[in-house]
């Protein structure tokens, strides 16, 4: 439970897309956000992607841990995983051949999100 209030705590503190923000916090919390992708509770690991999503290219170190949960046995975690990829935008195309895996195999309604 402290972990799911704290991911929703950096949901919360985190710039809306668009916005420029202090880059040693977004850097300094990234990391974080993907050790949560790999927590054991599919909510954290769901709210970790959205946070990463929220981010924007500022993410784009998570790449690898976010093509990695497009394998996720959740399908909330894969849908906000993908999202987070088409936020990251050019700089997520490593991530492509995992996309592709992740489309065909079922992350519904994201196959428009990622025309880059």
């Amino acid at each position: 439970m402290t972990r799911f209030l704290a991911i929703g705590l950096l949901i919360m503190a985190a710039p809306p897309l668009g916005c420029s923000s202090n880059a040693d916090a977004v850097e300094g919390s990234i990391p974080e956000l993907v050790d949560y992708l790999k927590d054991g509770d599919e909510p954290t690991r769901a709210a970790a992607a959205l946070a990463l999503a929220e981010k924007g290219v500022e993410a784009r170190s998570a790449v690898p841990a976010l093509a990695d949960a497009l394998r996720d046995e959740y399908e909330l975690v894969r849908q906000r995983a993908a999202e987070a990829l088409a936020a990251i935008g050019p700089e997520a195309k490593p991530a492509v051949p995992a996309l592709v895996v992740a489309l065909r195999d079922g992350v519904p309604h994201h196959a428009g999100s990622f025309e880059w």
